[in-house]
């Protein structure tokens, strides 16, 4: 590369980083000016923080669960654990979950960055696929609510980062870096557990030689460090290996319901007993929830797309980068792209099976569509 072409880079970087700096300010003004609208999974992150230190999974508010216990079984421990040291530190209260989420934040728009410009080769699509998401209001009201979807998140980028090092350039210490990120995500939201699986297939796929056999279990102990107290937690209160609030959810045909206490006699409506009205509930109300989720987290940024239409074609008229393009590198970007697209098809097609319609859980499955949907565009870009 010439040194016309490397500084034409750097004033693309430059700029890049300017946009994410502007979206991250947008985002702590929108924090600070918006009101408060706190749910009842905020109070709920923040009650599970108050004892995670002292009796740990012991809640102070009484809450309807599919088993009859005073410890908590819907939260998982990891995001009030963060909730609880700020605490310990700043005396924030349920602000406390807020403070975190600005930092995860602004932390994941790095990780977007850093996964952008190593492993796509230009920070284009960091930029916009950052200026999406932290202008995207169902994320920004993820945010200022103390929810954990921001910091779940968050683990899924970092682990996608290390891992895109496979087949050739992974060492060890990043498929140990992945699995204990994988972990971290698992007890943050339960919802993780997909992409944390297809990462762990992805691992023993695309290993090469002996490290088939050694990565893969790397991946697997990475995952105990942030697991393990969540496992023991389960076996000595609930004397069972994995303890969640709503299991078989997904075979609900209301899954509104699945928390809740039933009469001795009662018997919910499932796949299993009444397949007809499961199915027609499926193919109804259910999908049609999570496919309106999802075109409104695209429609409530959508009028930043002509932006991004204008920086795009202004960094094409000037050919930053007049190379040929690195076949293994275009082939690797496309099967990432392609283990992603079967990660987050399985991933929505369990929300669908649930019936969560809510923006904020098809925000991750939208920003992986934007980041390697963008990352074609710009490498395909950067050649013409």
């Amino acid at each position: 590369m010439n040194n016309n072409n490397i500084d034409q880079t750097r004033r693309s970087e430059r700029i890049s980083f300017g946009i994410i700096v502007a979206a991250m300010i947008f985002l702590l003004v929108y924090c600070v000016i918006s009101a408060n609208d706190f749910s009842a999974d905020s109070y709920g992150y923040h009650e599970v923080s108050k004892t995670i230190f002292k009796d740990f999974g012991r809640i102070n508010t009484i809450r309807q669960y599919s088993v009859q216990t005073e410890y908590n079984i819907s939260y998982p421990y990891l995001f009030p654990a963060l909730i609880a040291i700020v605490n310990a530190i700043f005396h924030m209260g349920i602000f406390g979950g807020v403070f975190v989420n600005v930092i995860v934040s602004a932390v994941t728009s790095y990780v977007i960055w850093a996964i952008s410009k190593k492993h796509f080769g230009t920070v284009i699509p960091a930029a916009v696929t950052s200026v999406l998401l932290l202008c995207n209001f169902y994320y920004l009201d993820e945010v200022k609510s103390a929810r954990a979807v921001p910091t779940s998140l968050l683990c899924s980028l970092v682990i996608m980062y290390f891992l895109l090092k496979l087949p050739n350039d992974a060492k060890w210490s990043d498929i140990l870096f992945a699995g204990i990120f994988a972990g971290s995500a698992v007890v943050i939201s339960f919802d993780t557990v997909i992409v944390v699986f297809c990462a762990f297939v992805s691992v023993i796929i695309f290993s090469k030689g002996k490290n088939r056999l050694i990565y893969p279990l790397i991946y697997l102990g990475g995952m105990l460090v942030f697991t393990l107290p969540w496992i023991i937690y389960s076996i000595t209160r609930f004397n069972t290996f994995w303890i969640t609030a709503g299991p078989g959810v997904e075979w609900l045909v209301d899954s509104s319901r699945a928390t809740r206490y039933y009469s001795p006699g009662y018997e919910p409506a499932t796949l299993f007993n009444s397949p007809s009205k499961y199915f027609s509930a499926l193919f109804g109300a259910k999908f049609k929830s999570v496919a309106k989720a999802f075109i409104k987290c695209t429609l409530c940024t959508g009028a930043l797309f002509y932006v991004i239409w204008l920086i795009v074609n202004t960094l094409r008229s000037k050919k930053i980068m007049k190379k040929t393009p690195n076949t293994s590198e275009s082939d690797k970007l496309k099967t990432a792209f392609a283990v992603v697209a079967v990660t987050y098809i399985i991933r929505t097609a369990r929300y669908i099976m649930v019936g969560y319609g809510a923006g904020r859980f098809q925000i991750e499955t939208w920003l992986m569509v934007v980041f390697f949907l963008t990352a074609f565009i710009s490498r395909k870009l950067q050649y013409t």
